[in-house]
């Protein structure tokens, strides 16, 4: 068996602290020293040759329980590329993973290059990388109620005030006008003054955010299905005429 100053020495990164000061429940503490699956091939390795201590043996154990294995790498990537603009507690929630093993699935395929990010406020929003840049602001909007029910009215009603869309998504003044500052902001909507009132329009038309939500948010789709259709048998009635 080889002592324990042997060990250290093989071990590719930083020392390792003494046992007794860590324990399971502080195993965050453990894992921040590493940052690749090459440490827990060293545990491994030590395991299968039966040359380890007691004090290898705890860090083995605490290794393989939390890195995440490639089944959930492959989980959170499908999710993002089925639902792109998902933010961090929107994939957690669906995927039932735990916090720490999501925040370093997520890190590994942005060094990949397998998806993207873009922050918008206090939420980052992520991609496949395949998306194509001009939907990724509508896309993460479309998963916010709020923004997403203004996108809606304004694509269909042009021109709407600022009262009009408090009364649309049942809010107060003060924050219609603050979403409608924000999706301005981010080019999705545009305004223009009618004398003492400004009139607000979508940089998007109602087929397209139909078919985004189709296409990339099918749960909210199924709730507007009805709706919709017939906003687009009327869209498409006057495209005609």
């Amino acid at each position: 068996m080889f002592c324990n100053a042997v060990h250290l020495k093989k071990c590719p990164k930083k020392r390792i602290p003494n046992a007794s000061q860590t324990t399971f429940c502080k195993s965050q503490q453990v894992l921040s020293q590493y940052d690749s699956l090459a440490h827990l091939d060293w545990y491994r390795s030590l395991n299968m040759a039966n040359q380890y201590n007691h004090r290898t043996a705890i860090y083995w154990r605490v290794l393989s329980t939390a890195f995440p294995d490639e089944n959930t790498k492959d989980r959170v990537y499908v999710f993002i590329s089925k639902h792109p603009g998902s933010y961090f507690r929107e994939i957690l929630r669906s995927l039932a993973v735990g916090t720490g093993n999501l925040q370093y699935v997520i890190e590994a395929l942005e060094r990949e290059g397998k998806i993207t990010a873009i922050r918008i406020g206090s939420c980052k929003h992520f991609y496949a990388s395949d998306v194509d840049e001009g939907k990724k602001k509508i896309l993460s909007m479309l998963s916010q109620e709020s923004p997403r029910e203004i996108l809606l009215f304004l694509s269909r009603k042009p021109g709407a005030c600022q009262t009009d869309v408090a009364r649309e998504i049942h809010c107060s003044s003060p924050t219609a006008r603050w979403y409608l500052i924000r999706l301005e902001s981010m080019g999705l909507i545009w305004s223009k003054r009618h004398g003492v009132e400004v009139k607000y329009y979508a940089n998007t038309s109602m087929p397209e955010l139909a078919n985004l939500l189709k296409t990339y948010r099918p749960s909210i789709w199924n709730r507007y299905a009805d709706r919709l259709a017939d906003l687009l048998r009327t869209f498409e009635e006057k495209g005609v005429e």
